[in-house]
C-alpha cells in the first residue's frame, strides 16, 4: 500500500514538474506580418480569437502597411511575411534565402479599368495614346492588367514608350483624378473599386480578373507568404505548425462566414455587405500550396519575367518549402 502511494506521489510530482517546465518555456512565437487591410482580417480572425490555437506555437499577427512589408522582406525580421512574388524572386536571385510557404491574396473579382461614362474610349484598343492612372505601376497588381491588355487586346503596355502613358497616383486619389480629367482611365482595386461602382459615375472598360482567368487559365495571385532558410533551420517545426494554423483560420472564415464577417465588419466599422464583397466575393486567402496554387505562382513569375520586372526565378522545387 505504501509503495503504491509513494509511486503515485512520485508520478504526480513528475507531472507537476513537467507542466511547470513547459509553462516556463512557453509557446514558441512565430511572427506573421501581413497586409493591413480589412479584407484580410476575416482570414486570421480564428487565430486572433483563439478559435484556432496550438499547444506549441503562438502566431503573433502583425498587420503592416504594404510599403513596410516590401521593405522588410529582405531584413528577415519576421518569421512569416506576406510579400510580392516578383520582389521575392528578385531578392532570391540576389542571394536572399527566401522560400514561398503559401499563397497570399487570390483575386476573384473587383479589379477594373474605369473610364468616365461619357468617355470617347469605348474599347480597350482605344487606350492607345491615352493615360491610365494606377498605383504602384511596377507592382504585381499592375503587371496583371498589363498582361491582359497585351495578351487579349494587343496593346504595348511597356512602362516606357508603350501605347499607354502610365500615371502613378495614390490609390485613394485615382477616382477624383479621373473625374477632373487628369487621366483618361484608372485601374482600381478593393474599396476604391467598390466605391467607383456604387457612384455610377464611371464605366467599366476592362474586367481584369475575368480576362486574366480567360487568358491564363488561373486566378490572379497578388502575393505569397514567405520565410527563409535560416528561419527553417532554427524553427522549422514551429513554422509548419504556424502555417497549418493559418490554413485552419482561413478555412474557418469560409465555413463560418456569417459569424466572422459580422464580427470583423463591426470591429472595422464597415458595412457588412461591403466587407463581404471585397473580402469574400472579390478576394480569397487560403495559405496553401496545391497544384493550382503553384500554377498561379508560376504564372505571375512568368509574366514578371516577360515584362522585364524580374530577370528570372528559381525553379519552384527550390523556391517553395512545404
Amino acid at each position: 500500500m505504501n509503495r503504491v502511494l509513494v509511486g503515485f506521489l512520485m508520478f504526480a510530482l513528475s507531472s507537476v514538474l513537467f507542466t511547470h517546465e513547459g509553462f516556463a518555456q512557453g509557446k514558441q512565437v512565430i511572427t506573421f506580418a501581413y497586409t493591413d487591410d480589412a479584407a484580410y482580417e476575416p482570414y486570421v480572425y480564428a487565430i486572433r480569437q483563439g478559435i484556432v490555437s496550438s499547444k506549441m506555437v503562438e502566431v503573433k499577427l502583425l498587420p503592416t502597411a504594404i510599403p513596410a512589408l516590401l521593405q522588410s522582406t529582405g531584413t528577415k525580421q519576421f518569421d512569416l511575411i506576406e510579400t510580392s512574388p516578383l520582389l521575392l524572386a528578385n531578392a532570391n536571385l540576389r542571394g536572399l534565402d527566401a522560400r514561398i510557404v503559401g499563397t497570399g491574396g487570390i483575386v476573384r473579382g473587383g479589379r477594373y479599368v474605369f473610364v468616365q461614362n461619357d468617355s470617347p474610349i469605348k474599347k480597350p484598343a482605344d487606350l492607345k495614346g491615352k493615360t491610365m492612372g494606377a498605383t504602384a505601376i511596377a507592382s504585381t497588381l499592375v503587371a496583371q492588367i498589363r498582361a491582359v491588355l497585351t495578351k487579349q487586346f494587343g496593346l504595348n503596355t511597356s512602362l516606357e514608350n508603350g501605347d499607354i502613358r502610365w500615371v502613378e497616383l495614390p490609390l485613394p486619389t485615382l477616382a477624383s483624378a479621373l473625374e477632373r480629367n487628369q487621366v483618361d482611365s484608372i485601374y482600381l482595386i478593393h474599396i476604391p473599386s467598390l466605391r467607383a461602382l456604387q457612384s455610377g459615375k464611371f464605366r467599366i472598360l476592362v474586367d481584369m480578373t475575368k480576362d486574366f482567368r480567360h487568358d491564363f487559365g488561373v486566378d490572379p495571385l497578388t502575393s505569397v507568404i514567405a520565410t527563409y532558410d535560416s528561419k527553417i533551420a532554427e524553427k522549422g517545426p514551429a513554422l509548419h505548425e504556424a502555417i497549418a494554423m493559418l490554413r485552419a483560420s482561413a478555412a474557418y472564415a469560409k465555413s463560418h462566414q456569417a459569424e466572422v464577417f459580422a464580427a470583423v465588419a463591426k470591429e472595422k466599422n464597415m458595412d457588412i455587405k461591403d466587407l463581404n464583397t471585397v473580402s469574400y466575393k472579390w478576394y480569397e486567402l487560403r495559405f496553401t500550396l496545391s497544384g493550382d496554387d503553384q500554377k498561379m505562382i508560376k504564372t505571375i513569375l512568368d509574366i514578371g519575367k516577360e515584362q522585364g520586372l524580374i530577370p528570372g526565378y528559381p525553379t519552384l522545387d527550390k523556391f517553395i518549402w512545404q
